[in-house]
Order: C-alpha cells, then structure tokens, then sequence
C-alpha cells in the first residue's frame, strides 16, 4: 500500500467525507474485510474496516467498480463493488392512501315482488324484460275490463228484465238471460285472459337469469 502523507489524507478524507450520498442503497459486506478507502483507489489511505455481514448504505451508481460508502459518523469513501451486495429493497408503504372501499351492490338480497304492476316497475332498466312484463300487465287490464265490464252491462240487462211490463205486468225473461249471458262470457273472458302466477313466476325467472345478482322472488 502507497504510504500517504498524514496531511494529505486528512485533507482527502474531508473532502471526500463532507460530501454526503445524493441517492443511497442498502448493501451487506460480502468479504471478511472491506476495506473503505478515502478516493476510489486501492492506493488511496484505507478510513475504515467493515466486518464481514455489516449492513452498510452505498451510493446508487458505480465508478470504474466502486461505490460511495457511509462511513460512521456521517462521511463517506469508497468501496469495491465486489465486496459488497445490495439488499433487495423494501416493499413501499404508502401513508395516508387508504384503499378505496368496494362500491356497494345496488342490492343486497332478493327484491319480494308484490304484484304485477310493481314487478313492472322494477324490471324498467331491462328493456326486453320490461316489454314481457308490459305485455302481462296489458292483458291483466283486459282481463279486469271484461269482468268488470261484463258483470256491469249484465247486471244492467238483468235490472231492466226485472221491471215488470206495463201491459202484462211480467218481467223479461229474455233480458234476465241476456244478463246472465253477458255477466258468464265477461267472466270467462277475464279467466282467460288474465296472467297466470305461472306467467309472472316465468318473466321473473328471466329477470334472474337476466341479472343473477338482483334476484326477484314472489310473494304472492
């Protein structure tokens, strides 16, 4: 080793020392002994031994096969960078960024359908399954139309054959039967016409295939 002179190397080393390291790595020494030299020359006076498995912090980048050392007490100097390892570095832990709680489902359980007209209402964002369910709630409007309208006219037909005639004083037996005849077809009209439960139970069966994470059930 090149003897240095005393000044010369306290000089060097102060130079070099206050310098502090810009971008910094964690590293381990490798070898029994490495040996921190105060420029990055074998030549150079040696300012410090680290042992073996000393965990050491080491500039970034590499000149001519040295690194920047940490010496202790705050200065720096030079190592080879073959005695030495850099130490994988550690996860990042991002402070105050909370992560973001999942958006909650638009419902969380089956929806209990009341009736017809509220399973219409329900099924509205689906435009194919809206339409089946209009169609239901069209024919369950004709259906109460014909009853209702049917037991109305017949129940009519059969008051006015009630009225006893003037001449004969007898009732209309003709307007009875017509009465009865219209209430009996408005009727059947209606059983005919009128949705099944069967026939709700089927379009909210394809609102569930449809979308199996806002299931419908009937209640009725």
């Amino acid at each position: 080793m090149r003897a240095a002179h005393p000044v010369a190397a306290l000089v060097g080393a102060v130079v070099v020392f206050a310098a502090p390291l810009a971008h910094s790595a964690s590293a381990v020494v490798i070898v029994f002994e490495a040996k921190a030299h105060v420029e990055p020359d074998e030549q150079s006076h040696v300012a410090h031994l680290f042992p073996e498995g000393a965990e050491v912090s080491v500039s970034e980048d590499v000149v001519d096969g040295w690194r920047r050392i940490r010496l202790p007490g705050g200065m720096a100097g030079w190592v080879r960078e073959q005695d030495i390892q850099l130490k994988s570095p550690s996860p990042t832990v991002l402070r105050n960024r909370s992560t973001p709680a999942p958006a909650p489902s638009r419902r969380t359980g089956a929806i209990y359908v009341k009736d017809l007209d509220h399973f219409v209402e329900l099924v509205a964002s689906d435009p194919y399954v809206h339409r089946e369910a209009a169609t239901l709630e069209r024919d369950d409007t004709i259906a109460d139309v014909a009853r209702w309208g049917g037991l109305a006219a017949g129940a009519g037909l059969m008051f006015a054959g009630l009225i006893p005639d003037d001449a004969t004083g007898e009732t209309d037996q003709t307007l009875l039967i017509a009465g009865l005849g219209v209430m009996g077809v408005g009727a059947l009209v209606g059983w005919i016409v009128r949705p099944t439960r069967n026939d709700l139970i089927d379009v909210i069966n394809m609102w569930n295939t449809r979308h199996p994470e806002e299931p419908f059930t009937f209640t009725r």
